[in-house]
């Protein structure tokens, strides 16, 4: 029997593969190859672009005087040119274009010692910069070694520039202020005496009107203690004060507004020199001057000045 042949296993070959059809259509779309080119463009021109792109930031259309800032008026005192002062010493041109513009803006006008806050700043579509301010008011001036300084019902020194001696006169006066003022305008008085007795100004002044209470009442100053060492702002709740009158009376005031609780209320302190007033017309009657206390709860304590208590 012949033998058999042993069995060979067939061969197979791949053939390479052939992009198919649909793909290669798909690619040739005119909008992938528009999105190609575009992308193509970008990865080629990008690092280039800076320099073909011009720069409008340096531009006059786009930049603007900081001295054209509109700004609401103010009081009497507030300075005409309160822009050009706050960017005084710096470039006057701002650009319209920069997104920091309307913080520098708000940043150097807040700087201005009239200036108590920004409430906003708009870079216009018009091509003007707008600021709303608030300003800081005066409310006494503080009789210092070195003179009479304006401050504000916060104890803000003002610029003393700005007002005349008139203007110095008719403001209530804070007395027995042995401490230095600050070394600028703008800055806080850090003295309990000029604290405490600016917020009692502020109160007997009340919206900046003189004649209901100060002026009616024949108020020349209000008084810390007498012969003290300066006292550290922050101890204004301590200090008690006295309100001087044109009669020469001195009445005992006590703490400035909301520091002490043990003591009637604003209110209740006026209602009482109110009724003084109503009841004799004046604080030097019937046979003062006197020293007139109104701290106490009960009744107003009241003893002649030229008793043996005050010799």
């Amino acid at each position: 029997m012949p033998g058999k042949r042993p069995s060979s296993t067939p061969r197979v070959t791949t053939a390479p593969s052939k992009p198919s059809p649909s793909i290669l259509v798909g690619l040739l779309r005119p909008r992938i190859l528009l999105t190609l080119s575009i992308l193509l463009f970008i990865g080629v021109f990008a690092p280039y672009a800076p320099r073909l792109i011009p720069n409008l930031k340096g531009r006059p259309e786009y930049r603007v005087d900081s001295r054209s800032i509109a700004v609401p008026g103010g009081h009497e005192w507030i300075p005409a040119d309160v822009v050009q002062e706050s960017f005084e010493g710096r470039d006057p041109l701002l650009s319209l274009l920069e997104p920091e513009t309307a913080e520098t803006v708000a940043r150097e006008l807040q700087k201005h010692p009239w200036v108590d806050r920004v409430n906003r700043v708009s870079v216009n579509r018009n091509g003007t910069i707008s600021a709303d301010l608030s300003y800081r008011k005066p409310v006494a001036f503080i009789e210092a070694s070195s003179g009479l300084y304006p401050v504000d019902a916060d104890g803000v020194l003002l610029p003393p520039k700005d007002f005349s001696p008139q203007d110095a006169e008719a403001f209530p006066h804070i007395r027995n202020v042995s401490s230095a003022p600050p070394r600028q305008a703008g800055l806080v008085w850090e003295d309990a005496v000029v604290k405490g007795g600016a917020k009692i100004a502020d109160r007997l002044t009340p919206g900046g009107d003189r004649e209901r209470i100060w002026k009616r009442f024949g108020l020349v100053g209000i008084a810390g203690p007498r012969g003290g060492k300066p006292v550290s702002g922050a101890a204004v709740d301590q200090i008690s004060f006295e309100l001087l009158t044109s009669a020469g009376s001195r009445i005992q005031w006590g703490k400035a507004p909301g520091a002490d609780d043990l003591e009637p209320t604003f209110d209740q302190k006026i209602g009482r020199l109110q009724h003084y007033l109503a009841t004799y017309g004046s604080f030097d009657k019937p046979q003062g001057p006197y020293d007139i206390d109104i701290r106490g709860f009960e009744a107003i304590s009241l003893y002649p000045l030229d008793s043996k208590l005050y010799r």
